[in-house]
């Protein structure tokens, strides 16, 4: 679970699959973008991408409901969420973040859906 400090909406990826492949980086590439500094913000960016959406709260003791999200703002979440994380440089942030907009849509649950 991960709550945005900004809204203090709480999010929660899907219980019944912890699958994610902790930012997309390719191996070549995980010397210069090391994937322990944020794996909430991944394991989350995952989980909404593979089911188009999170369930959230607005507190803990509140009913979860599913929450279908567009693609920009599962990505704008992975942002937040590597920000308030700490230990990610803003060049990574970045460089995660235009590599996830740029790439991502093939990994989109519909293509057809808004981004």
């Amino acid at each position: 679970m991960w709550q945005d400090a900004a809204t203090g909406i709480l999010y929660m990826p899907d219980r019944h699959e912890r699958c994610t492949d902790l930012g997309s980086i390719p191996p070549p590439l995980r010397s210069m973008f090391p994937q322990d500094e944020a794996p909430y913000a991944y394991y989350t960016h995952d989980s909404a991408y593979r089911h188009g959406g999170l369930w959230t709260a607005p507190t803990l003791d509140a009913a979860w409901t599913f929450r279908p999200m567009t693609r920009r703002a599962v990505d704008d979440l992975c942002l937040s969420a590597m920000m308030e994380a700490g230990g990610v440089s803003a060049i990574r942030r970045g460089t995660i973040w235009s590599q996830v907009r740029l790439w991502g849509w093939a990994a989109w649950p519909d293509p057809a859906a808004p981004t």
